[in-house]
């Protein structure tokens, strides 16, 4: 029991901190969005995919793997902090060449040049705070994190908003969030040295070795797994940044809560993850069937939101200039079912050290996905007429214009992905650990997607909606026996970690 009060205590430490920036971030998508307009939104996007992408290669997976192993001797956490601090500044001053070289290769206009040099410093500031997330969570102590990361979205909200009000452009916003970055590097740092140890720039040449070469498949992973960032590029190069930034806000939302919910989720559980890959492989997969049932369910009332309000969402926060975000949310609404399920497979694969298949499914999964945005995009560039799937483009109606292109090529691609690891770790654990009882929440959800129906028809209020199909759904999981004893047990408990 103590175990689970620790586990819900990070959950919660992490859910709250991601909650706030949650909502900092969505405050300023839409702030920025609004502000900026779909064409000089769509670079900053852009911008920051391209760095986004570069950086990943700067840290690897360095960090997951020290994380890993320090799960069960978290005292050595400070060695492992202190190599990867000086192997991420040596792997910066690459990227900084890379993106040069990709910036004159690709042939970017003066704007996104620069907005790519200035996003590359926020994310390689970034990417040397994230370091320290090695002592928070081989500790199992993700409230410093949570403080950390709140501190620094209020700072960069209250920054964003003194830009706006004094009407500054894009690139002078790029550099609030530099400053932004400086911060959260300091507050880290300091940190760190304050609840365990100062950090050094100290090198230790045979980690340093085993941290590169064993990083080395994550870190393809997780750049291969960066669909959006390059599905932005792709249909910024295809069809135009205005496209970007329809794809980008209608990102948005989804990405926000894949890092409050599923990142939150998985980061406070992943040492128990690897803690009983080795000692308990039969509560694993009880444990790992549990939080699959759990996404399911989410992910559910995700894609009904997208389905039935995309277009009242869209246009509240939005405005009119992004009525081609609306088919690309709905259509992203279905993938987050698929979705979801993979970030749980995404963590049981490097759980179970098996970094390097999962490094190659997801570089066969990025090749499906980037395919399939240049061609989904150029077919749907070339028709005469537009098509509608489901009726009209209202309710639940999809518009294929060619921006949805990309998200039709990542429901393929995530299609391909799940299919392949559950098969892999079928083989590893002798049995399935995705869920297989669906009738309840998708009974559930059926149901809600009507009652969402039914009172979008007589105009009830978006907020109402939104509360009241949520409860609604909730009601029908239990009622359905969606949830079982150590449901109600797991739900007290965080209950009871929440009050502490």
């Amino acid at each position: 029991m103590s175990e689970v009060r620790r586990v819900a205590g990070n959950i919660i430490a992490l859910v709250t901190g991601k909650g706030i920036r949650l909502l900092v971030s969505l405050v300023l998508g839409v702030l920025l969005a609004r502000y900026l307009g779909d064409l000089h939104y769509g670079n900053w996007t852009v911008a920051r995919s391209l760095c986004a992408l570069l950086t990943i290669l700067t840290g690897l997976g360095m960090s997951k793997i020290a994380i890993r192993e320090c799960s069960s001797r978290p005292d050595e956490a400070g060695r492992y902090l202190n190599t990867i601090l000086v192997l991420r500044l040596i792997f910066s001053l690459a990227s900084i060449l890379v993106a040069l070289l990709l910036v004159y290769g690709l042939g970017y206009r003066a704007e996104i040049a620069y907005l790519v040099f200035v996003a590359l410093g926020i994310y390689i500031l970034s990417s040397l705070g994230e370091v320290f997330v090695i002592q928070f969570r081989s500790h199992e102590k993700m409230g410093y994190e949570a403080v950390v990361n709140i501190s620094k979205d209020i700072f960069l909200m209250l920054l964003v908003l003194l830009a706006i009000y004094l009407q500054w452009g894009v690139l002078r916003i790029a550099f609030l969030y530099l400053g932004a970055t400086v911060f959260y590097l300091v507050i880290s740092w300091i940190m760190v040295a304050k609840k365990f140890s100062s950090p050094r720039l100290s090198l230790d040449p045979p980690l340093a070795r085993h941290l590169v070469l064993a990083g080395i498949p994550i870190g393809l992973a997780v750049f291969f797994n960066s669909f959006h960032d390059v599905t932005r590029i792709i249909v910024e190069k295809t069809i135009g940044a205005s496209a970007a930034g329809n794809y980008s806000v209608a990102a948005l939302p989804y990405m926000a809560l894949e890092s409050t919910v599923v990142i939150s989720l998985m980061g406070a559980i992943f040492p128990l993850l690897s803690r009983l890959h080795l000692s308990d492989r039969l509560g694993l997969i009880g444990l790992y069937r549990r939080m699959s049932r759990y996404l399911f369910m989410l992910s559910l009332l995700v894609a009904l939101y997208c389905l039935f309000l995309g277009d009242e969402l869209i246009l509240i926060l939005y405005g009119k200039d992004y009525l081609n975000a609306i088919p690309v949310l709905k259509i992203l609404g279905l993938g987050v079912v698929l979705m979801f399920q993979n970030y749980l497979l995404f963590n049981a694969m490097v759980a179970c050290g098996k970094e390097k298949i999962f490094a190659l499914v997801l570089g066969l999964g990025a090749l499906i996905n980037g395919l399939g945005v240049i061609l989904f995009t150029g077919i749907l560039s070339r028709l005469d007429q537009t098509i509608v799937i489901g009726g009209s483009a209202s309710g639940v109606g999809i518009r294929l214009i060619p921006v949805t292109g990309g998200p039709i090529a990542l429901i393929m691609a995530q299609i391909f992905i799940l299919v392949v690891l559950s098969i892999i770790l079928r083989r590893e654990y002798k049995r399935g650990i995705i869920f297989s009882r669906f009738y309840g929440p998708v009974v559930a959800a059926v149901l809600t997607g009507g009652l969402i129906r039914w009172e979008g028809v007589i105009s009830i209020p978006i907020g109402a909606i939104l509360i009241s199909s949520a409860v609604v759904y909730g009601l029908l999981l239990v009622v359905l026996r969606s949830f079982d004893r150590t449901d109600l047990d797991i739900f007290k408990t965080l209950i009871s970690a929440n009050q502490k």
